[in-house]
Parts: C-alpha cells; sequence; structure tokens
C-alpha cells in the first residue's frame, strides 16, 4: 500500500506498525490492518538438501509460499552484492506475505545475513533451519550431482560453509541445525515440514 485509500496521502515503511498490525496514515488517521506473519529460512551449504525439501514443499505445504533463491538466478547479477541480493528476497517474502501466508525462503545463505537485515521487523518472528551433513556425505553428493563432478574448489567452499553455519547454530536462539547425513530425502523434507508447521 503506497496510498492512502481514504485520502490518498502517500504512505511509507515507516507508516507501518507491525507488532500491530497495523499500516496508520499520518495524515487523516484511518488506519488498517497488514497481516504479521513468521518469515522462515532454510538454508545450509550445497549439498545438504535445501533444494530436495524446495521443490518437494512447492505445491504440498499449501500453508506456505515457498520462494527457491535457484529460482531468480537470472536477476542475481543485478545486485552489486551477495547481501543486496538477500536483501530484496526479504522485501520480496515482506510482501508476499501480505497474501495471509508466511513464506519460505530456501536458499544458500548464511543466518548472520539474513538476520542483519532491517526488515526482519516486518515479520512476527524469524526462523531459520541450517541443514547440515557429514563432509565425507556432503562431498559424495557434490560429486554425483547433475551426473557431472563440480569443481575441487566449489566443494571445499560448500564444506566450508557448513562448517560456518553450525558455528552461527550456536550463536542465535532462532537458528537450529538438522543433519541429514542418515536421512531419505523423504524423512528430510518430512522433518523439514514438521519444523515449519510447529511454528506457525
Amino acid at each position: 500500500m503506497s496510498a492512502c485509500p481514504h485520502c490518498n496521502f502517500g504512505l511509507g515503511q515507516s507508516d507501518m506498525k507491525p507488532n500491530r498490525g497495523l499500516i496508520v496514515c499520518p495524515e487523516c488517521g484511518e488506519t488498517y490492518s497488514i497481516p504479521w506473519l513468521p518469515f522462515f529460512v532454510i538454508t545450509g551449504g550445497g549439498g545438504c538438501g535445501k533444494t530436495t525439501v524446495a521443490q518437494s514443499l512447492i505445491g504440498h505445504l499449501d500453508s506456505c509460499v515457498i520462494i527457491e533463491t535457484d529460482d531468480y538466478g537470472l536477476i542475481r547479477g543485478g545486485f552489486d552484492t551477495n547481501d543486496d541480493f538477500f536483501h530484496y528476497l526479504i522485501f520480496l517474502s515482506m510482501k508476499l506475505s501480505r497474501n495471509g501466508r508466511p513464506v519460505v525462503l530456501c536458499g544458500w545463505v548464511g543466518p548472520s545475513q539474513i538476520l542483519a537485515s532491517s526488515r526482519l521487523k516486518f515479520f512476527s518472528a524469524v526462523h531459520i533451519l541450517v541443514l547440515t551433513c557429514e563432509a565425507d556425505v556432503q562431498t559424495d553428493r557434490l560429486k554425483t550431482r547433475n551426473l557431472t563432478p563440480p569443481a575441487a574448489e566449489k566443494i571445499e567452499m560448500a564444506l566450508r560453509a557448513t562448517q560456518i553455519m553450525k558455528k552461527e547454530v550456536e550463536t542465535y536462539d532462532n537458528v537450529v541445525a538438522l543433519d541429514t547425513t542418515e536421512l531419505t530425502q523423504e524423512q528430510t523434507v518430512a522433518e523439514v515440514e514438521r519444523w515449519i508447521l510447529e511454528r506457525l
């Protein structure tokens, strides 16, 4: 909403009172309800199960809107930094949640990158799930991806990302980990879905 429907006065983000679920027009005082919903992020290094989870949840978890960051790869180059790209996706998530359904963002992003965004105040809560697995399993998964083994440096980057995210799990109260080493794809999806539903 960019203008008050009552008096047509221009509205900005500062006129939103997200913790009250309202937009308040500073000109006429009219108030409008806005959804104030939780925001979910599923992340992890490559090979830990993010894409599988996202593809399985789309069209299945009807209570939420699923965003897979890989689908936005074509516009990623239009941002100066990775942080700017995810800041945009958080903005997009905020706008989509106005439809009354929480957003689940699935992609390779550090929890600290998400939690640094000033736009999180427009969600009632932020929940981050980090998918992890043992290094040898993660390496094997990456080597067999698309039948074309990725470069060794890409594997090393993914392994390093997993270790960094494991440390961030210990830093933030709203960040938890799910080890997928011994889980089948179906079990991983079921665990992630349970994690989301418990927090709705």
